[in-house]
């Protein structure tokens, strides 16, 4: 399960006389940016033979000659031509993307099936956007036939439209069966297990604009099968500050069923909680301010244990980094699991990227012991810190990155050697009156 995107391991094969086509089609819509139709329209299909061209020929039967195909901008399935058995009688069926020349109002689809020996069009669908953002298939229903999810592109800004398509079976689908099932905006989505009915649910986020204001709001919605039909879980409201979304994930444990929302909040990212429970979805407490970190941190099982951590970042009194004679606040990287009372700190260190280690920072050093990072000195320094009064102290040790051919001093220990460096601890008389011990150190500094 990802987000925007399912990948399921079946193969699929794709029509190999219009690979090129769609290998063009990326590379010239890439020149484009967003507006990848315009460089699609250069492209028309190719003269094909046997399978190929049977396929061809139905679909222009159906359709004409005066259409542009398309190609997904993301997702699995890149190809304008798609071959999938999503009804499950055994046989693959053909999904054509494409639009009518001279309509840009409209992206389409037709369905090609085949009855006895030949391809017919069984269905030619008309989309709610001008372009097509991702295919895939997934068996929302629960019925052994995966129904054909498709987002579409609309006109202006970051919202996408999810359309699902299905109502048929292996035996009806040749007589134009198929029917859109739900049709929702959004900004981001997400396909997750969340009811144990053995099949999915659909997570819609949708950031949109009312009176002038951002609002942002989430959606899960369920396939009824009693009622036939996409019934909604429940909704919440978001906080509207997040600009993107860049993953989803959900699980279930120590009694919360959560949806990880990790998005961008200005400059920093952030996590967002939405709370699955008998009354529906919420927000159990607010996290978007406690959790902004680096953009390049997203929640993820960092400690192995399977469950989901998210990253925040911490204040450290007195830390300074100092790096092309700037001067800036240091912080430590940590961090923390969800409960029903809160987020919780689980665990802080020192992210020094620039000189490639990390240090796990000990919570009992928390407003006692500071730090100065000098990226151009390549050294990091730990000092005894004053909460009362905010004063740096006295120096306690030093770890320093020196090129590996460089003299160790015989008061100094080698910590570790990688890529032509050294990392060296040097220990001051206060740090050893204070308790620094060199293995203590070796535990807590790793290499990234």
């Amino acid at each position: 399960m990802k987000i925007h995107n399912r990948i399921f391991l079946p193969a699929v094969k794709i029509l190999l006389g219009l690979s090129l086509v769609a290998v063009m089609a990326v590379l010239l819509s890439s020149c484009d940016g967003p507006n990848f139709r315009s460089a699609e329209k250069l492209l028309k299909a190719p003269k094909l033979t046997g399978e190929n061209l049977a396929i061809q020929t139905a679909f222009e039967g159906a359709v004409g000659t005066n259409f542009t195909l398309l190609t997904p901008v993301t997702g699995e399935y890149r190809s304008s031509y798609i071959l999938k058995d999503f009804d499950m009688d055994g046989d693959e069926e053909c999904i054509v993307l494409y639009s009518v020349d001279g309509d840009d109002s409209s992206a389409r689809f037709n369905i090609l099936d085949k009855n006895g020996d030949q391809w017919v069009s069984v269905a030619d669908i008309s989309g709610p956007g001008i372009g097509v953002n991702s295919v895939e298939f997934n068996d929302l229903y629960g019925d052994e036939l995966d129904e054909i999810i498709i987002t579409w592109e609309l006109i202006g800004g970051s919202m996408r439209s999810l359309t699902v398509y299905g109502g048929y079976t292996a035996e009806d689908l040749v007589y134009g069966t198929v029917k859109n099932c739900v049709t929702e905006n959004y900004t981001a989505f997400y396909l997750a297990e969340t009811d144990n009915d053995a099949k999915d649910e659909i997570f819609i986020v949708l950031r949109d604009t009312v009176d002038n204001s951002f609002v942002a709001s989430a959606r899960l919605l369920n396939y009824d099968t009693k009622e036939k039909k996409f019934c909604l879980v429940g909704e919440c409201s978001l906080d509207p500050s997040a600009s993107d979304y860049k993953s989803i994930k959900f699980q279930k444990k120590n009694g919360l069923a959560l949806f990880y929302i990790d998005e961008i909040v200005g400059s920093a990212a952030a996590t967002e909680l939405v709370l699955l429970s008998d009354d529906g979805l919420s927000v159990p407490y607010e996290t978007v301010a406690d959790t902004l970190r680096s953009q390049d941190r997203m929640c993820a099982d960092y400690t192995g244990d399977g469950i989901i951590d998210i990253p925040v970042s911490v204040k450290l009194p007195g830390g300074v980094v100092y790096s092309d004679g700037e001067e800036k606040n240091a912080s430590l990287d940590g961090l923390s699991r969800a409960t029903t009372d809160g987020l919780v700190l689980t665990s802080t260190y020192l992210n020094v990227s620039e000189l490639g280690f990390d240090f796990d920072f000990p919570d009992e050093w928390q407003n006692r012991i500071t730090v100065q990072l000098s990226v151009d000195a390549e050294t990091l320094t730990f000092y005894n810190y004053d909460e009362q009064s905010a004063q740096t102290g006295f120096r306690l040790f030093t770890i320093a990155r020196q090129s590996e051919d460089s003299k160790i001093h015989s008061e100094d220990v080698l910590l570790a050697k990688k890529d032509g460096y050294a990392y060296v601890l040097q220990i001051t008389a206060d740090g050893e009156n204070a308790g620094i011990q060199a293995e203590y150190i070796k535990e807590k500094f790793s290499l990234r």
